[in-house]
């Protein structure tokens, strides 16, 4: 998990750069509660700030629940998930809200923040394309970012490529769509098999959004790859 806390506090740093409010979504309590500890530390102990980062927001601002980040879990009475949407919507210093996916991906609009963070895989896509549409709504005009995390040669990566496999199919079933095969039946068969590389990301700048940029520059050694999901499940030409 270390890696992605690094790309994680990475980000929100960023964030904090461009003014954007982040939602990082979960399905797990305990890595919303370890990410909570982390940020928290790094309030308490002053290590937030500097070191490159010296973001235009009050350097008073630290961690702290309910002013700087929000999080909403099934422990949160639903008589107040309300005032805290309306809060971190409102309110220039809540940065970032932790959403567990199965209390709140799902029926709910959070469309103050613009960047989404998954920071796990779950097996139906649906339930992670339901958490981020919480920030897609009609007329919103800031660009959304997504951002989905998994670890190469694990279980994630395996998650993963299943659910490029459900979602290839069921856009096959809707729209007639002709979509490329990007897993053969030999790497279907062995999906189960863990493998990690040692490659290091090249070309850098080709990249065009700037937070990857500088995800890839202060982490060379984190990320073992990346990739868009819509080139993954674009349309090709009918054969």
């Amino acid at each position: 998990m270390s890696n992605k806390i690094g790309i994680l506090i990475e980000i929100i740093k960023y964030c904090e750069n461009v003014g954007d409010k982040l939602l990082i979504f979960s399905h797990s309590k305990i890595a919303l509660n370890f990410i909570e500890n982390v940020l928290t530390h790094l309030g308490d102990k002053k290590k937030w700030f500097g070191k490159g980062h010296n973001p235009n927001i009050p350097k008073e601002w630290g961690w702290e629940s309910q002013k700087d980040y929000f999080k909403l879990n099934g422990d949160v009475p639903s008589s107040e998930r309300e005032s805290f949407r309306k809060r971190f919507a409102a309110e220039a210093r809540a940065r970032v809200m932790l959403i567990t996916k199965q209390s709140d991906g799902q029926g709910v609009d959070i469309p103050a923040a613009n960047r989404v963070i998954l920071f796990d895989i779950h097996w139906n896509p649906a339930v992670d394309e339901q958490a981020i549409f919480r920030v897609c709504r009609e007329g919103k005009k800031k660009t959304v970012y997504v951002y989905r995390f998994f670890a190469e040669g694990t279980m994630e990566e395996c998650i993963y490529k299943r659910q490029i496999v459900k979602s290839s199919t069921s856009k096959r079933v809707h729209t007639n769509s002709k979509l490329d095969n990007w897993f053969t039946q030999q790497e279907l068969k062995e999906l189960y098999a863990f493998y990690a590389t040692e490659k290091t990301l090249q070309n850098v700048e080709l990249f065009e959004e700037k937070s990857l940029q500088q995800i890839v520059k202060n982490h060379p050694n984190a990320i073992a790859s990346i990739h868009s999901q819509d080139y993954l499940l674009r349309d090709t030409k009918k054969k």
